[in-house]
């Protein structure tokens, strides 16, 4: 009976809208009410080839290695292109490429993944990608190569098909590196996100160099624009401690929509402890002091009251602001799903969760553990967010969560708002992306064995509708 209910409330609202549509079956009713919001979340069983919604590469992508996924895109063919490193005795940066359907594109590279088999650097074989982005001409892995015992800011191109593009970097193998330290001193450069500018199609190549926030840019050719920067080399960074501790780490970049970019990611305060932190550059490289008066900003407190928040991840609202996503660290020493939301000025937008910052309680009954590790914007403002967290043994889940675009839960997503779940190799969630009312979930289990992939249903209240209209449903009007 409370079923029937539920339908015959829908029909009638349903039919506020057109009086010529007509439902004359229990099976439509039914198709009708697999359509519903309340299918958000779950996963698409249709998914993939293991029968619950996830797929994984297997075997590695090189033979006995551990396979370590760290960005997904979608690429202009909605095709899901999967980038990271494989780990041997060596590093490698790898790249693989589902079809929508989540199966395996045998079509790209070496029967559907493909890997920089030879030193990035001059030397050594640490090379990790952490970043990838889809350019007109291929797709850029971006990450930190060895040169001797020390690391830079490394990149390497892809075509379509999934070869390297040799006419790409300008060393003749389609890789490059800035064979420096943009920072000076120190030995650790890295690239943690790259961003494309789409009319020149240049490169922004950002991350950390010797513990500050770092930035360079690359022509489509994929050699340094020297005239970034306003210095000359092609790279920039900002030579202060944001917080006034010793050290900062750039985790994440964005664009506003006037082409300035963001970096975002934790500083180290002055008496210990992280929070949350961000830059603003102009297009061209150089600090944007009207951004927060000086050019940076920080969370002046920690979220849960503790003393540790990690920024992760970063995304831009259509109006310019800045969503910050990571984990907070409670007095505790429990982690949670953690928020803040910045104006487009750089200062805090208290209209957002609590004063400006949200955070969740533990997702999963008994874990101790949850971090955001990417976040992604639905059309309508609701923020997704994906990560790891953990269940009361300690074993990793593939965690999400939806927000409304004040900050508060959205109830209607999942399990009341969160989601989390463990297969075999699909275990710590670190990126995401959304594709045709679906969630595109990526990364693997907790020691890189395999990239994994996982789809979750994603369909507005307003969108449901329209698919039933269209007669998607098995409606008829």
């Amino acid at each position: 009976m409370k079923k029937y209910f539920l339908a015959f409330f829908l029909i009638a609202h349903i039919t506020l809208k057109s009086s010529t549509l007509i439902i004359d079956s229990t099976t439509q009713i039914n198709a009708l009410l697999s359509q519903l919001p309340n299918q958000n979340g779950k996963l698409q069983q249709t998914f993939g080839n293991k029968g619950n919604g996830t797929n994984f590469l297997s075997p590695q992508i090189i033979p006995d290695s551990r396979d370590h996924l760290t960005a997904i895109i979608i690429d202009s063919e909605n095709n899901i292109v999967c980038g990271g490193y494989s780990h041997t005795t060596s590093m490698y940066f790898s790249i693989a490429r589902f079809l929508p359907s989540g199966l395996l594109d045998t079509s790209f590279g070496n029967s559907g993944s493909n890997y920089v088999n030879f030193p990035i650097g001059t030397s050594g074989q640490t090379n990790e990608a952490n970043a990838l982005l889809e350019t007109e001409s291929g797709y850029v892995l971006g990450g930190k190569v060895t040169n001797g015992p020390n690391y830079h800011f490394g990149i390497a191109q892809y075509t379509k098909k999934g070869f390297l593009d040799t006419s790409f970097g300008g060393r003749g193998n389609g890789t490059n590196f800035i064979n420096t330290f943009i920072a000076g001193g120190g030995n650790n450069d890295l690239i943690t996100n790259l961003l494309l500018q789409t009319q020149t199609q240049n490169i922004i190549a950002t991350g950390s160099s010797n513990g500050y926030f770092a930035l360079a840019q690359f022509l489509p050719n994929g050699q340094l624009n020297t005239t970034f920067g306003g210095n000359g080399t092609g790279y920039n960074y900002l030579n202060v401690r944001i917080a006034g501790g010793s050290t900062d780490f750039c985790a994440t970049s964005g664009l506003q929509s006037t082409g300035k970019i963001i970096l975002a990611g934790y500083s180290n305060g002055a008496g210990g402890g992280y929070k949350f932190a961000l830059v603003r550059y102009t297009s061209t490289g150089i600090l944007d002091t009207s951004f927060a008066s000086i050019g940076y900003t920080f969370l002046p407190f920690t979220i849960t009251g503790g003393t540790i928040d990690i920024c992760k991840a970063l995304a831009i609202q259509s109006d310019d602001k800045i969503i910050l996503a990571g984990s907070s660290r409670d007095s505790n020493a429990i982690k949670h799903f953690a928020l803040a939301r910045f104006n487009a000025n750089g200062t805090l937008d208290t209209s957002f969760g609590n004063n400006g910052t949200t955070y969740l309680p533990i997702i999963i009954p008994g874990g101790i553990d949850n971090e955001i590790h990417a976040i992604a914007l639905q059309a309508d403002g609701k923020i997704i967010a994906g990560g790891i967290g953990d269940d009361n043994l300690a074993n990793p889940c593939f965690t999400f969560a939806r927000f409304n675009q004040d900050g508060s839960l959205d109830l209607t997503f999942g399990n009341n708002g969160t989601l989390y779940f463990t297969y075999t190799n699909i275990l710590n969630c670190k990126s995401i992306a959304l594709t045709n009312n679906s969630i595109i979930g990526a990364g693997n289990d907790t020691t890189g064995d395999f990239f994994g992939i996982c789809q979750l249903n994603n369909i507005p209240s307003s969108q449901a509708f329209k698919q039933i209209y269209a007669g998607k449903a098995g409606l008829v009007a």
